[in-house]
């Protein structure tokens, strides 16, 4: 892809601005991953003067089909249910007739 035009301090500014607009928590297996990252921020935004392979999207283009998708954000809720803490007991509303349950974090976006 080539070497970046960019200063160093430019390409701290691109890395700093990448901690702000790819939290971890906007992580998707399929549609928001290293790839996606490396293609947004590595390439278009360091102005890298080759084009990101087509290759290196391979697998996760693959899961974008309707059902591999469903699966994959199915099992990746799951996922992030099953690492999420619990909310503490004092958190909860006293009305809640289910008990504590798991947070879950925001849904991203394909």
């Amino acid at each position: 892809m080539g070497e970046s035009p960019l200063g160093e301090e430019e390409i701290r500014n691109v890395l700093a601005e990448a901690m702000d607009t790819w939290p971890a928590n906007s992580y998707h297996p399929i549609c928001r991953n290293c790839v996606t990252f490396a293609e947004d921020r590595l390439v278009r935004l360091l102005r890298a003067p080759g084009p990101f392979p087509a290759w290196a999207r391979g697998a996760a283009e693959a899961a974008k089909g309707p059902v591999l998708l469903a699966m994959a954000d199915a099992a990746w809720e799951w996922v992030k249910w099953y690492v999420a803490e619990p909310p503490d007991v004092d958190e909860l509303p006293a009305e809640d007739p289910h008990g504590p349950r798991r947070a879950r974090a925001a849904d991203p976006l394909c």
